[in-house]
């Protein structure tokens, strides 16, 4: 080999090992970067309860069944599904015997839907739903205005904005969510002990010590499904 034809060898494999390193450099700084780029997308107000549609069965009092793209609305409060790109709310709520979504689900009682998350005589249900505050305009003093805030959550409502997946950036979304003991078919509202008590009645002694001894917190779904399935033996 001549000593032009090894210079242009050892040129040739100092390139690759720069271009191999570079390339290395790259791949590493990519994955440091996914989960700062997927918290961004976490972080977008959304006023659905699951993060994104997926298939549901809509299973009516009448017997017959239906497969949907679905997704709760927590700010409707209604069980919307995905057609044709467009996302509209499910209608004839009092028709539904039964919506399941994933491993979740839900009833209808009225014209309201409830998640159901054990089976019990007398079970425990969730009325999902959530307040979003829109940005304030300035009212003096370095304040902002309540009536201009509605004013912007009226405007999201006639833009049909409501529906769409990701809310405007600079919105919040607070989370509502009500307790109930379905009791003979009727929501009846469980905040605190005595209430639940009021729910069953001949319990109340070892549902005060339940409560005490788990640090029952009326304000988490999981603690309270605990009380719940205790209270339905």
């Amino acid at each position: 080999m001549s000593l032009s034809s090894a210079t242009m060898l050892g040129n040739y494999i100092l390139i690759h090992k720069i271009k191999m390193k570079l390339f290395h450099i790259l791949l590493i700084l990519f994955v440091a970067l996914q989960p700062v780029l997927g918290q961004t997308e976490k972080n977008e107000p959304s006023a659905y309860l699951f993060p994104e549609f997926s298939n549901g069965k809509i299973l009516l009092k009448a017997g017959t069944s239906s497969v949907r793209m679905l997704n709760f609305n927590l700010l409707t409060e209604e069980m919307i599904f995905e057609y044709q790109g467009k996302y509209l709310a499910v209608a004839n709520v009092e028709s539904i015997d039964t919506i399941y979504i994933q491993t979740r689900r839900f009833i209808s009682v009225g014209k309201l839907f409830y998640e159901i998350p054990a089976t019990l005589k007398d079970p425990l249900i969730i009325q999902h739903a959530c307040r979003v505050i829109a940005p304030g305009t300035a009212s003096g003093y370095g304040g902002t205005s309540e009536a201009s805030s509605t004013r912007e959550i009226g405007r999201l409502y006639g833009a049909g904005q409501s529906y769409e997946m990701k809310l405007p950036s600079d919105y919040k979304v607070i989370p509502t969510s009500q307790f109930f003991v379905l009791k003979d078919g009727l929501p009846v509202r469980v905040s605190n002990v005595k209430q639940v008590i009021k729910c069953f009645p001949a319990k109340e002694e070892a549902i005060r010590k339940f409560v005490k001894e788990n640090n029952t917190d009326f304000n988490k779904q999981d603690s309270l499904v605990e009380l719940i399935i205790f209270c339905n033996k």
